[in-house]
């Protein structure tokens, strides 16, 4: 009865990140950035017409991912995206060159050299 407590205990606690960074899976929809398509995709259609989703659990993974985000001073090229992070209530887009603006209406960036050897493209 002991050891059923026990490992409850480090299955709820293993579950909770602790520092409170990124709590929750981080999804990824991917359209790889060099790839023109024949219609615009925009922050709407992101979702529906990504080659790829990603739904990334692992904490470390999820960490390094949001680290890659900064802020930036250019716009995006909003026929153009090719990327969709979303956690929790934030989400960002990205158009080809990496470039993006958040669900708060920041303009960020993405290093896709990077991002693409966290996701192992």
């Amino acid at each position: 009865m002991k050891l059923l407590g026990v490992i409850s205990l480090i299955l709820i606690l293993g579950s909770q990140d602790l520092g409170g960074k990124v709590s929750k899976a981080v999804d990824v929809f991917w359209i790889p950035p060099g790839v023109e398509t024949y219609a615009p995709v925009t922050a709407s259609n992101i979702e529906e017409e990504a080659f790829k989703i990603v739904h990334i659990r692992d904490r470390h993974q999820r960490e390094e991912v949001i680290d890659l985000i900064r802020n930036s001073e250019r716009a995006t090229d909003a026929k153009r995206i090719r990327i969709k992070v979303s956690y929790e209530d934030k989400s960002y887009n990205f158009d080809s060159d990496g470039i993006g603006i958040s669900s708060q209406g920041e303009r960020v960036q993405i290093d896709l050299k990077r991002f693409k050897a966290v996701l192992c493209e």
